[in-house]
């Protein structure tokens, strides 16, 4: 996790690790397609292999580890 950490480092105000996942937070569909490819880039630079099936891309709601995030609002599931 520490190594995911440093490679994505300076995304940090729009990328989020948490364990072997990344969160990655967009304004918009073209803003999340810029995010996606400099991540995608990034991957392929460090050898960072992806499972696209566990993927899910414009997702209004986010749930993860008994929390949901809604618009920047965070609940307990």
């Amino acid at each position: 996790m520490q190594a995911v950490y440093t490679i994505f480092a300076d995304f940090e105000e729009w990328l989020v690790p948490i364990h072997d996942n990344i969160l990655i937070g967009a304004h918009d569909p073209q803003d999340m397609l810029r995010k996606v490819t400099l991540v995608l880039k990034r991957c392929y630079k460090y050898n960072i292999q992806l499972k696209l099936k566990k993927s899910n891309f414009r997702l209004s709601i986010i749930k993860f580890f008994g929390y949901e995030d809604q618009e920047g609002k965070y609940t307990v599931d």
